[in-house]
């Protein structure tokens, strides 16, 4: 299943096999507050989706 989450800022990437990338994002993350943005992005973005969609995609 592709997921292409490039339509929201709601996801952070982070280069593969990068083992320091997920540790260093979360520290800035919660450095920064930003948390409450992703929050309100993520639902917005996850709206789009439904079961139906879901079940129509398989």
């Amino acid at each position: 299943m592709k997921f292409d989450c490039a339509e929201t800022r709601a996801v952070i990437r982070i280069r593969p096999l990068d083992i320091k990338g997920p540790v260093n994002e979360t520290y800035e993350l919660l450095r920064s507050g930003d948390w409450d943005m992703f929050g309100r992005e993520g639902i917005e973005f996850s709206k789009r989706f439904t079961w139906e969609d879901v079940a129509r995609a398989k």
